[in-house]
C-alpha cells in the first residue's frame, strides 16, 4: 500500500463570468421546472414556484444559492412582513422545493467554487426555511 498526496483542484479553477453565472442559473432553473413536472406537478403550481422563486431572486440581486438564513430572515422579517399568510406560505414553500431540489441532485458540484449556501444547515439546527412557513405573522 502507498501514500499519495492529494490536493484540492477547486484552487485551480478560474472564477466564473458573470454569463458562465447567469447560464448556470438558467440551467438550474430548468432542472427545477423538470424534476418537478417529471413529478407530476400541474403546471401551474410550477409556474407559481418559479414566480416565487424569481421574485426572491430580484430582491436578493445574487443566485439563490448564495442565500444565506440571515437573507431569509431579512426577506421574511422584512419585506414579507406585511404580505398576506398566503404569499409568506408560498414564498416559504418554494424555497423549501429549491433547496431539496439543490440537496437531491448533482447540482451540488456544478455550483461555482464556495458557493454552497442551499443546502448549508442552520447554525441552531435543521432548515431555518421549514420553519417559516408555520411562523404566525408578527
Amino acid at each position: 500500500m502507498t501514500l499519495a498526496a492529494v490536493r484540492d483542484l477547486r484552487e485551480h479553477r478560474a472564477v466564473a463570468s458573470e454569463d458562465e453565472l447567469a447560464d448556470l442559473e438558467t440551467d438550474v432553473l430548468a432542472g427545477f421546472v423538470l424534476a418537478r413536472a417529471s413529478a407530476g406537478l400541474v403546471d401551474s403550481t410550477i409556474r407559481n414556484d418559479i414566480n416565487h422563486l424569481e421574485l426572491i431572486r430580484d430582491w436578493f440581486g445574487r443566485p439563490l444559492w448564495e442565500m444565506q438564513p440571515a437573507d431569509v430572515d431579512t426577506n421574511f422579517g422584512k419585506v414579507l412582513r406585511d404580505a398576506c399568510p398566503s404569499t409568506r406560505a408560498g414564498r416559504a414553500a418554494a424555497l423549501v422545493c429549491d433547496r431539496a431540489f439543490w440537496r437531491a441532485g448533482p447540482l451540488q458540484r456544478a455550483a461555482p467554487h464556495g458557493r454552497y449556501g442551499p443546502h448549508q444547515a442552520h447554525p441552531e439546527g435543521g432548515e431555518r426555511v421549514s420553519s417559516l412557513s408555520a411562523r404566525s405573522p408578527g
